[in-house]
């Protein structure tokens, strides 16, 4: 019998719980604090976070303020909210954070962890933001990162096959997430047995 899971949750998945936007993750998210499974995030997924947040609430506001198309489009990045917006969103995301405190926030510390995710971003297609989520996932040595992003996915994939990792590491979208654990040998988990 294996060990449980350690799952990493992209961005995607994070937000899909904070904003309750997709229920399967919701759900997922909370089976695996009701299992105990170890998972793992970055503060990398923070600050997108907050900057999803911050566009959220500029483009009501810009809304409001009659701007349309293309205007709504340019402005998506360049939020201007004031100290009490910029604080109910730090309120919401910190409550957030303590609700599912299970939750770990890992980071790359070492030069060598950096450079091994510039490595990443430089010889294959995944973004530099997704390069930093898997090396945190490789670091810490997770079995299964979640995520909502197909082109993630599959690039992920094909990079963690050329490191001869696919025993150790796989990447699912969450609604082949315990099928994958599965397929991997953790069908002890209660997650698994109580799906």
């Amino acid at each position: 019998m294996r060990r449980k899971p350690i799952i990493y949750l992209d961005t995607n998945i994070v937000r899909d719980c904070f904003s309750g936007r997709n229920k399967l993750s919701v759900i997922l998210l909370r089976e695996f604090k009701k299992s105990k499974l170890r998972c793992i995030t970055s503060t990398l997924s923070t600050m997108e976070l907050y900057d999803t947040e911050k566009e959220n609430i500029s483009l009501i506001t810009s809304i409001k303020k009659g701007y349309e198309g293309g205007a709504l489009l340019s402005k998506r990045r360049n939020t201007t909210l004031n100290s009490t917006q910029l604080r109910k969103i730090n309120s919401k995301i910190d409550l957030f954070f303590k609700r599912y405190k299970f939750i770990e926030i890992w980071d790359l510390e070492k030069d060598d962890d950096w450079d091994l995710a510039k490595g990443i971003s430089s010889s294959t297609n995944i973004a530099t933001n997704d390069a930093i989520h898997l090396m945190i996932a490789i670091k810490v040595g997770v079995n299964l990162l979640i995520t909502k992003d197909s082109h993630f996915l599959t690039e992920a994939e094909d990079f963690i096959k050329t490191l001869d990792l696919w025993d150790q590491i796989r990447v699912s979208n969450v609604e082949n997430a315990l099928k994958v654990l599965e397929e991997m040998g953790f069908k002890n988990t209660n997650v698994i047995s109580s799906s």
